[in-house]
């Protein structure tokens, strides 16, 4: 698996686990500037939040307002709001990008 590195600040990201109820999830996290890497799946796992998980896997355009790459296939991510907060998605492999205070809004 290749190094995944925080997309605002370049660190390399850290593996974490988060306990939400019965689900035990893997995360990465930036020491750094503690944003939040979730792959595909993981976001819906921790926040019960079925609109989110649409948001987060519908088909996305080639044309995107965020201006990070994704720290698991280097492709470009999508900015989504939801609930007035904005989140990266990958265009590609789905997974989500959340700054350090985003989860606990969601």
């Amino acid at each position: 698996m290749m190094k995944r590195e925080c997309p605002h600040c370049f660190e390399t990201l850290k593996k974490s686990n988060l306990k939400k109820g019965l689900w035990n999830v893997e995360i990465d996290t930036c020491s750094s500037c503690h944003g939040l890497f979730l792959d595909r799946g993981e976001l819906l796992r921790l926040t019960d939040n079925r609109p989110l998980h649409n948001i987060t896997t519908k088909y996305l355009g080639v044309d995107s307002d965020s201006k990070l790459l994704c720290p698991s296939c280097g492709s470009i991510m999508d900015m989504e709001s939801i609930n007035g907060i904005e989140i990266d998605v990958c265009l590609q492999c789905n997974g989500v990008w959340l700054d350090s205070d985003e989860l606990e809004k969601l």
